[in-house]
């Protein structure tokens, strides 16, 4: 095994160790955690919501925004996934409190979008490939879903909308693995891997050929 070769596998058992913790996680604990908060795994119903409420870290144009926009998204997209919340602006403003009318999250905000992207990513990492978008461009995503899961397993669609999507997707690959043994499995951590070592694997054939060609 050469030197680069033996660097990736290194990092693919890692990555494979670390996917596996991912996606034991939703089932062990009924929380999850974005930087020093607490909050619920990511539903469904939290993604109805925060699209509905156009929320940038799911429908896009986060770089643009300007700051006390974004710390206000920011705020919303944490009491959307808090422990504590309910659909009253009652218990939102006392949710609110804690933040002393944004300053605290605008003193956070850097770490705290780069941990909330880190939450989305790691909620849909399983997330197949094609999707709702595909299979059922007149439906949203929630109602493909609900759909899928109450014709598959008899369901409600409270239960499936309060699931953990993270377990929603790894119930669907479970399912497709076992109708058809031949399918490929996802593993998106070590896909990427295998990607960038291809892709140095090419770079270093270039250099050699670009080295040859000189002498």
């Amino acid at each position: 095994m050469d030197a680069l070769a033996e660097y990736f596998q290194s990092r693919i058992s890692s990555a494979q160790g670390e996917m596996q913790i991912r996606r034991d996680l939703p089932y062990i604990t009924d929380l999850d955690q974005i930087g020093r908060h607490s909050v619920n795994h990511f539903t469904l119903r939290h993604l109805v919501l925060l699209e509905h409420s156009g929320s940038p870290y799911l429908v896009g144009g986060l770089s643009k925004m300007p700051l006390p926009d974004l710390a206000a998204h920011t705020l919303l997209f944490l009491w959307a996934v808090s422990p504590d919340w309910e659909p009253n602006i009652a218990a939102r403003n006392k949710w609110e409190q804690q933040w002393i009318d944004g300053e605290q999250v605008e003193g956070e905000l850097v770490s705290l979008v780069a941990e909330i992207r880190d939450f989305i990513k790691r909620s849909f990492a399983d997330r197949p490939s094609g999707g709702p978008a595909k299979d059922a461009p007149s439906a949203s995503m929630a109602a493909w879903y609900v759909t899928y899961f109450a014709r598959k397993f008899g369901w409600s669609e409270s239960q499936i909308l309060n699931c953990p999507i993270s377990r929603l997707f790894q119930y669907r690959s479970a399912n497709v693995m076992m109708d058809d043994p031949t399918a490929v499995a996802n593993a998106p951590e070590v896909n990427e891997l295998i990607r960038e070592r291809r892709q140095r694997r090419r770079q270093l054939l270039q250099l050699d050929e670009y080295r040859a060609a000189r002498n």
